[in-house]
């Protein structure tokens, strides 16, 4: 009743009270159906969206991020893994036979049989390193889960 609440509370205030009154004593299945419908909702709007949740307590969790820091692949930028600079033992030891061109033949070859986002990524900079289309050169390559490429050389 209006005589439960503090004497100059406005009308609004006790009508809102009073429905949400209703509905908690009438049909609290509702408010147990309501909180897992929003989280399924949000988690399938944010998989559309390309961010994986994995449940709705690690999303719970997440309203109380402050910071976020991303690293720099070009995923977020362009959509897509890119290599943006890549380093051989001929940039620190000028006697070095590993310069660009020949670390870019051997991986253009260890993952041209690839389509992971980082074995794209890795051709397509090979690719632009080398300037032309090279044949490939490596045979029986195969992708060691968790480790990278094993591929043989002639």
């Amino acid at each position: 009743p209006a005589s439960s609440l503090p004497h100059h509370t406005p009308a609004i205030v006790v009508s809102f009270t009073m429905a949400i009154s209703v509905v908690v004593v009438a049909c609290p299945c509702a408010l147990g159906l309501a909180t897992p419908t929003a989280v399924m909702v949000a988690t399938g709007r944010g998989a559309h969206l390309g961010v994986l949740i994995k449940g709705g307590d690690r999303l719970q969790a997440a309203a109380g991020v402050t910071d976020v820091v991303f690293d720099k692949t070009g995923t977020l930028t362009q959509g897509r893994a890119s290599v943006t600079q890549a380093f051989c033992l001929s940039d620190v030891d000028a006697a070095s036979t590993w310069g660009a061109a020949a670390v870019a033949r051997y991986a253009l070859a260890a993952e041209s049989g690839s389509n992971h986002p980082a074995a794209v990524a890795i051709q397509q900079h090979c690719s632009s390193t080398l300037g032309e289309d090279v044949p490939v050169a490596g045979e029986s390559g195969t992708a060691v889960a968790g480790s990278g490429m094993r591929c043989s050389f002639e």
